[in-house]
């Protein structure tokens, strides 16, 4: 097996596990990571509308949210189970705050996001 294969394998394992801490399902759990990278973004980038509107369109920066929060599930995991599902749920919501979160995607990143920007305003021109 491959090294991202195994690596998502063992993100499907977790997620698997979180769900069951928090008993949630699969739609609740997506919902959950998309609106929250949704409101990293919003936290972090502000009123860079730009930002906003070009990074979540990119592959590259949901890559880099699902595995930073996959580092977080494990940390979860391992604090939750002697807590009840309400303290759980209060606990991952805390964990995956947007504003607790002290780091920013890579250059590599916002690079792709900026190329894309550039690459669809160029084609703008064109058309007008």
């Amino acid at each position: 097996m491959s090294y991202p294969a195994q690596i998502k394998t063992l993100q499907q394992v977790t997620r698997c596990q979180v769900m069951k801490l928090l008993d949630w399902n699969d739609q609740q759990y997506a919902n959950f990571q998309f609106e929250s990278g949704y409101s990293y973004l919003k936290f972090w980038i502000g009123d860079d509308v730009w930002g906003f509107s070009e990074l979540p369109l990119t592959a590259s920066f949901w890559a880099w949210w699902r595995n930073h929060w996959h580092k977080r599930d494990m940390d979860f995991i391992n604090e939750a189970k002697p807590m009840s599902i309400a303290e759980r749920r209060r606990s991952y919501s805390n964990i995956h705050n947007a504003e607790t979160i002290s780091f920013s995607p890579q250059k590599n990143i916002m690079e792709d996001a900026y190329a894309k920007m550039i690459y669809k305003i160029t084609h703008e021109e064109e058309v007008k």
